[in-house]
């Protein structure tokens, strides 16, 4: 699907099924047994740097984003989305904080 907003010039907006999360990455998402799981995992997939194992610190940054796509990956849990409405919610929900990011700048 590739649709324009209203009042957007030039931009569009493409959002398919398994396009950023992939179905194998959704699947181990909802496998995850503790929410410390599940961070880790949404870090993998959001490619965060949220550990400290090669010695670099941790950007704060990360860690926000971090908390940002696990609060939207409760919202899906809470409302038992399939896999299919987890991946395409959270590819939206990050297309959309990255939009107002690029807008600040």
């Amino acid at each position: 699907m590739s649709k324009k907003p209203p009042g957007s010039a030039g931009v569009e907006i493409q959002f398919s099924l398994y396009t950023k999360i992939n179905e194998n990455q959704t699947k181990s998402l909802k496998k995850s047994s503790t929410n410390k799981q599940e961070r880790i995992n949404l870090s993998e997939i959001f490619d965060l740097k949220t550990d400290t194992k090669d010695g670099k610190p941790i950007k704060k940054t990360d860690l926000l984003l971090q908390d940002y796509h696990y609060i939207n990956y409760e919202f899906c849990k809470e409302n038992q989305f399939s896999n299919e409405k987890i991946s395409t919610f959270l590819t939206i929900m990050d297309h959309i904080l990255h939009y107002m990011l690029d807008k600040q700048r």
